[in-house]
Parts: C-alpha cells; structure tokens; sequence
C-alpha cells in the first residue's frame, strides 16, 4: 500500500457515547474513559491501533461526562509530533448549526465535516472510543484501495446470540456490502440460533469527496439509530461500491487474536476483563511490536507483604497494577488497577478494583467491580449474599455487584476519574 494512503488518512473516534448501560461505570466518566485490564482505558485500545497503523492525525469527538477523557488523553496521548503535522485532538460539540449535543454517530462526522475538509485527507477512518480489539488499520485502508472503494466498513462474523447489540451486514459473494440492518430495527430478521452473523464492528473508511457529496446532496441523511454505518448509509448501497472488511484475517501486522467487544453492559465489560486472565488470553497485551499505550505513571513496583498476623500477602492468577500492596491479604483471580490496598486476612475472588480502592481487613469480595477511592470496611462481605448485596449495590444479570466510587463516601480528589 503506497505510504500516501496513510498520510492522506484522517481519523475519527467516536467517544461520545453516553454508556448508560454501563450504570454507575460512567456516572461521572465517559464510557470511552472507563478502566480495563489495570492499567488502560478503553479508548486505549483504538488508540493503540492507530498508532501502531501509522495513523497521526485523530479527532476524537467527546461529549458525555467529557472531562476524565480528556484528562486522559491529554496525561497519556502526548506522544505524537505537532511539528510533523501528528495530533491527537478532542472536539467536544461545536454547535455550528444550532445543535447542543451530537444526535448519534453520523451527526457528529457530519457536523466536523469541516475539520475534514480543512485537514486535506482523501480518506476518513471513523472508529469507536469505546470498542476492545486489537487491529491494523493500514491493512483495512489497504482493502479499500484495492477495492476502489467509496466505503468499507469492518465486520465480525458473530454467533447470532451474540450479534444483538450490533448493526448487521448482509454481503454478495464479492464482499460488497448490499443491506444493512440496525441493531434496533430487526425484530423478525434476528437470525436464528446456530446461524452465523456479520456484524458492524464500528470501523468504516470512507473517501472523503464521495461523504460530502452524500451529504451535501441529501443521499446520506444522518440518523439517530444504529451505528454509524446503518445510520448513514444504507441510502447509498445500490449506486455506490461499499464493502465489507473481515475483521481477524490473515492481512495485518498484528497477531490474529480475533478479541472483539463491543461492551454493551457491564457483564460484558466484567467478562472482557476476566479473559485477560486466561491460560492463553484471547486478547493478547504482551505482542512486544503492538503493545496497548496508556498513561505511564511513576509508582512504585507492587507488592505483597506479611502483615502483622503473621499473614502472607498472595495473590494467583492475578494482574496486579503498580503502586498495589496486598498485605496479609490473598488475591484470586482478580485485576487490579493501581495504587490498590487489600489488608490482613482480606479475599478478593473474581473481582476488578479500580485505582485506590482499599480492602479492609477480613473483606470477603467476590464476583465485584469496585469503583475508584472506595473503602470496604473492615469484616465486610460483598458478592456472598445476593439479597442483601441488592440492597445496598446495583447487581447485574449475571450476578456481578458494582460498589460506585468513593463508597461509602466520595473523598476529596483532585484526580475524580
């Protein structure tokens, strides 16, 4: 692929999702901002992708609880070259035509249509802040220029069970992109059990010249449902060559783990956290020519240590995060994001605990996500009975107890992330 593609390639992040479904998660943070595996956003990983695609000029367009991921991008993202002409940039809304908020995806391409055109690029890669893979971007731009392409839009094949909070794609024999079907519009057409289903990953190129010639002539209409694909164009599938991008192919330079999620709940969240833990994760954050960046703080190394007791600190099957100390406490099975403290004769099974939690002596945690700066006091049980967890926490489906930040009380901070 000639090295113009990229240079030519501006990106967009879609990180303005509300992310109501994740509860309390994004209460006061974006969805994009919300911690995973330790020591990352989620954001993080699109990011990542970028920038090992050689991608250097990213809008990212925030809206929703926007300061913590804009903190985040400005401590963590300052890593590209503004006299090179690389930026990682946040646009909140800019209320060019009267609107207060972006009302879905392709209204909020649509309406920095002009960064678009005032940047020069001929293609536009438009990515969501809030998804959790690893991929080549240049090997999706590749497709796009052999194809002749006006649009490609990545996919994933999906069991069907799986597929429901997706945008589904239906596709000839050719790749070529001939119906799609919002997430929230199919009703009958949810395929069946056992069937196999394309879904829209929330990764799309488009040329540059053929979306604004949609939208100045009215053939794009931006929409409020679905993503951004099923909101912009299935309008334009009969006259205009879009197609599909298989998402973990052979194509690209990274490992083929083929890890797509696009959390639509915090179950879903809980599990992607919980597969970084397998023997052989499906998500692999040690690729050493595709590492995960995110902000690199100077802590000190964690750490595990007797306590007073006579206690050994342990943990097993664990990421533990820098600046923790597990003191007479064991660890099971767990992520740990940093600056964590678990006391004497304290057990933490199954659990993700974000930065500065502290687990008091005798806690019995299990099947948690504990939000930042909370203090479980001392002989306190969370996860061992559903009926008086429902009481006091919000519980998931599959039985997954959230303790909100601060608990029991917000402490001040001047890091509120």
């Amino acid at each position: 692929m000639p090295l113009s593609v990229l240079s030519d390639t501006l990106t967009i992040v879609l990180a303005g999702d509300r992310g109501s479904s994740l509860g309390s998660l994004t209460r006061d943070r974006a969805k994009a901002a919300v911690p995973f595996g330790g020591e990352y956003r989620m954001v993080d990983f699109v990011l990542s992708n970028c920038l090992h695609s050689g991608l250097r000029r990213v809008y990212v367009l925030t809206q929703y609880h926007a300061h913590s991921l804009h903190e985040h991008l400005r401590s963590s993202w300052g890593v590209f070259n503004p006299e090179l002409g690389e930026f990682i940039t946040a646009v909140p809304p800019q209320i060019h035509d009267g609107q207060r908020w972006y009302e879905g995806d392709s209204r909020a391409v649509a309406e920095n249509l002009f960064l678009v055109r005032r940047s020069g690029a001929k293609q536009l890669l438009v990515v969501s802040g809030s998804h959790l893979y690893r991929m080549d971007y240049a090997a999706l731009l590749e497709a796009h220029h052999a194809r002749k392409a006006q649009a490609t839009i990545g996919y994933v094949e999906v069991a069907a069970g799986g597929a429901k909070a997706l945008d589904l794609l239906t596709l000839d024999e050719k790749q070529r992109v001939t119906h799609l079907t919002p997430a929230c519009e199919r009703g009958a057409a949810q395929p069946s059990d056992g069937e196999t289903a394309f879904a829209s990953m929330g990764a799309m190129v488009l040329d540059v010249d053929f979306l604004t010639n949609a939208l100045e002539a009215g053939t794009a209409t931006p929409r409020s449902s679905g993503g951004l694909a099923a909101q912009m164009l299935p309008g334009l599938l009969d006259a205009h060559r879009v197609f599909g991008y298989r998402f973990g192919g052979r194509k690209g330079r990274v490992s083929q783990d083929r890890f797509f999620s696009s959390v639509p709940d915090i179950d879903a969240y809980f599990r992607a956290n919980m597969t970084l833990l397998e023997p052989v994760p499906p998500l692999d954050l040690y690729q050493e020519d595709w590492p995960i960046w995110s902000q690199s703080r100077r802590l000190p190394p964690a750490r595990t240590v007797g306590s007073r007791n006579g206690n050994e600190g342990l943990f097993v099957n664990s990421i533990v995060s820098n600046g923790t100390v597990i003191t007479g406490g064991a660890v099971t099975r767990s992520v740990l994001s940093p600056k964590v403290r678990v006391n004497d004769s304290a057990t933490v099974e199954n659990c993700i605990l974000f930065d500065g939690v502290e687990v008091g002596e005798k806690v019995q945690l299990r099947n948690c996500i504990i939000d930042k700066y909370a203090r479980i006091p001392a002989g306190m049980q969370i996860g061992l009975n559903a009926r008086e967890d429902a009481e006091l926490f919000e519980v998931t489906p599959e039985g997954v107890v959230v303790v909100p930040k601060g608990y029991p009380e917000v402490p001040p901070s001047a890091d509120d992330r």
